[in-house]
């Protein structure tokens, strides 16, 4: 038993660094390549995911994960959480052929490398011929994976283990009813309608840079560059990279993506170091990681003790702006209710709203009830129905973000169990800390960064979301404390 798991842990090892090394070049795609470099790109990414894929599919490696899992009541608390996750994956793994595997990474990184030339032109037609081949596969991919229900379940999973596209949307439908009712109640009393102070990117850099490193991210471990689509990658140990991208007219946008990534970033670094490669060393689920980045940006950085540290920041980095506000004001202006058509740049009470709407539309395309052809009149049929806008363009529409031009359908509905996660335990870390928000005031993040390690991070893949959240709050995951949480902040 001993020599098996001495060779599963170094397989799993060699594993992690593939994965850092597909992750390094996507951050570089991201950041630094040239765009000349995007078609080889494709092609050495779809090379790597081969080479993923057969190393993850590796004979021996299989046989020694079955017998491990065969003998798992006898392995240590650790060691079969271990084999248990890997199981699964190289379950899921092997019932996709390999051809497949090929296919489908390389189309996803032309159809995205094609969507960052669309989107500027409004040209939603050069897209369609990438989406229905991307739709095409996912639908097989859903096939080959097997599930219960629907052909959504199989995608959804893969995001959000254990979750089905029922149980999913019986939370997240009535959680939207209400979030439409509430938003008739408050968009007047908190809309702001005062526009920031432009600021320098380089400025914005600085700012954003403090601020994350005043919440525990450390320079040691990470690094803060723009792109077009913010987002965290984690590269290997101690190398969890947060992206951002900066608006001179609007500078808030930037803090606020870069604070939701450096939740994520946070995560990632968080898990005990002893069990870096292994699944006791990644994120349970995507909606417990945005569970992560959802609390930081939302329960703390738009909280008014928060804005009164936020605005000694200001007085350093940007004082024309300090000296048009106050920290009222300034409470205001981040948490400023209106419905809008950009996902990323929603507030906390409609952004579930958007989530809402990709979700339904995406499942109806894996079901077959909608074509890539019906896209941008659904869309806009919805918006107006859950948010009371409709798009003029397909640029600020169906063509706003890059996930459904990666294949990554099933993943939209995570963002908003995040938000679900984050109200519930932060609900519970109000009651283990009651002066937590106290600290706010003062710069002082570690007390609730504690905590998370202790109940969110520490435990990697040892439980399921909903298992997670019963165990730190004693409550199933409910859309009710989300609710009584926006209520209770703009009351």
């Amino acid at each position: 038993m001993k020599e098996k798991l001495i060779k599963f842990y170094e397989h799993l090892k060699e594993l992690n660094a593939l994965y850092g090394t597909s992750a390094l070049l996507g951050w570089d795609k991201s950041t630094y390549m040239p765009k000349g470099g995007s078609s080889h790109r494709a092609y050495q990414m779809s090379v790597l995911s081969q080479i993923i894929h057969n190393k993850s599919l590796d004979k021996i490696f299989v046989t020694n994960v079955d017998s491990l899992y065969d003998s798992i009541d006898e392995l240590s608390d650790i060691d079969a959480v271990n084999v248990r996750e890997t199981k699964r994956t190289i379950d899921q793994a092997r019932k996709l052929p390999e051809k497949f595997v090929v296919q489908f990474s390389e189309l996803r990184e032309l159809s995205s490398f094609e969507w960052e030339k669309a989107r500027p032109g409004n040209d939603f037609k050069s897209m369609i011929p990438h989406l229905e081949k991307l739709v095409e596969m996912s639908r097989q991919k859903a096939e080959y994976l097997g599930y219960e229900d629907c052909p959504y379940d199989a995608l959804h999973d893969l995001y959000e283990p254990g979750a089905t596209y029922k149980n999913t949307r019986d939370i997240l439908v009535p959680c939207g009813k209400e979030l439409t009712s509430l938003i008739m109640s408050m968009k007047d009393k908190y809309s702001y309608s005062q526009k920031p102070v432009p600021l320098s990117s380089d400025t914005q850099y600085k700012l954003c840079w403090e601020l994350a490193k005043d919440i525990g991210y450390l320079e040691f471990s990470g690094r803060l560059d723009s792109t077009t689509h913010p987002y965290m990658t984690t590269i290997g140990r101690n190398d969890s990279r947060i992206l951002t991208n900066y608006r001179e007219d609007n500078f808030l946008y930037s803090v606020f993506c870069t604070i939701h990534e450096t939740g994520h970033a946070l995560y990632s670094l968080g898990y005990k170091e002893e069990h870096f490669g292994t699944p006791m060393a990644a994120g349970i689920s995507l909606g417990i990681h945005e569970s992560q980045s959802r609390l930081w940006e939302n329960q703390v950085a738009r909280s008014k003790a928060y804005s009164e540290y936020f605005y000694r920041k200001l007085e350093k980095f940007h004082p024309e702006q300090a000296k048009k506000i106050n920290t009222e004001e300034l409470w205001l202006m981040c948490n400023n209710v209106k419905p809008g058509l950009i996902r990323t740049e929603a507030d906390e009470v409609t952004y579930t709203l958007h989530i809402i709407v990709r979700m339904i539309i995406e499942a109806e395309l894996i079901e077959g009830d909608i074509e890539v052809i019906d896209l941008p009149k659904r869309w806009g049929d919805l918006y107006e129905e859950y948010l009371g806008v409709k798009p003029k363009d397909d640029k600020d529409g169906v063509m706003q973000d890059v996930h459904w031009q990666t294949g990554s359908f099933g993943y939209f509905p995570t963002y908003a169990l995040g938000n679900l996660y984050a109200a519930m335990m932060y609900e519970q870390a109000l009651v283990d800390l009651p002066r937590l928000e106290v600290g706010f005031v003062d710069g002082n993040f570690e007390p609730l960064l504690k905590w998370l390690r202790v109940n969110v991070h520490q435990h990697g893949k040892r439980y399921t979301g909903r298992e997670l959240i019963k165990n730190i709050t004693g409550k199933e995951l409910d859309y009710k404390p989300f609710i009584t949480y926006l209520k209770n902040k703009f009351s």
